[in-house]
């Protein structure tokens, strides 16, 4: 396995895990961050961001193995889409706001728990 598949699977399981934590312990978060991100310009900013951090991803890691490595190469497309939506959809924030009231919520964190603690025992597994 690359080193850089088993660097980004710890980045990213620690990354799902603590935003997970967050969403359970902090539930109103969900709602500070989307009036953050939805205020003025400020989601261009974020989804410039997300986007250019999706390039670097891709260009660090773009590996299509049918392994762990699939799963981090699509995290960094999924960046890159996720910006390209936030500063091409001006609805993209109402839609993260309607997934965010949504019953099923707990359900999402409950996979982003589970996605980010397979990352990080894949990276303590090869570490």
């Amino acid at each position: 396995m690359e080193s850089s598949t088993i660097l980004l699977s710890l980045i990213w399981g620690v990354f799902l895990v603590v935003w997970a934590s967050i969403f359970t312990f902090y539930p109103r978060t969900k709602y500070s961050l989307i009036d953050f991100v939805n205020r003025s310009k400020s989601r261009y900013l974020f989804g410039s961001i997300a986007m250019i951090l999706g390039l670097f991803h891709v260009q660090y890691h773009n590996i299509w193995e049918y392994d762990i490595s699939l799963v981090i190469t699509l995290f960094g497309w999924a960046s890159i889409l996720k910006g390209l939506f936030l500063i091409l959809d001006p609805y993209a924030i109402h839609n993260a706001q309607v997934t965010a009231e949504s019953p099923y919520f707990k359900y999402l964190v409950v996979m982003m728990y589970l996605v980010g603690i397979l990352l990080i025992t894949t990276w303590l597994s090869y570490h």
